[in-house]
């Protein structure tokens, strides 16, 4: 059974409420320190956190959101579903084609 000063030390990570839906999760004394580094980034561009009881290491602010390149994965996949795409019109073609053939 945990005691009560553990539930009085600051806590604060990131969670999740199902359909990839992310949330800070903390008790209150986490959560403030989670909004003062929030409140300082927003002064100066950053801030550290430096409480062993936060999952993270600090708060960036940043104006523009980088853009993502998409990984390996993500490419052949693509790369893949076109293939099948081209494949499967090609043979509806060639298909349509003798088709066409065997009745004239």
């Amino acid at each position: 059974m945990e005691s009560s000063e553990q539930f009085d030390q600051p806590r604060a990570y990131f969670g999740s409420s199902g359909d990839e839906e992310m949330l800070i999760v903390g008790n209150r004394a986490g959560l403030t320190i989670v909004r003062d580094a929030i409140d300082e980034a927003l002064e100066s561009q950053h801030s550290s956190i430096l409480d062993s009881g936060i999952d993270f290491n600090g708060v960036r602010m940043e104006e523009k959101m980088a853009q993502r390149e998409p990984d390996l994965r993500s490419k052949l996949v693509g790369f893949g579903c076109l293939s099948v795409l081209i494949l499967s019109i090609l043979v509806f073609l060639f298909g349509a084609i003798e088709l066409l053939r065997r009745l004239f």
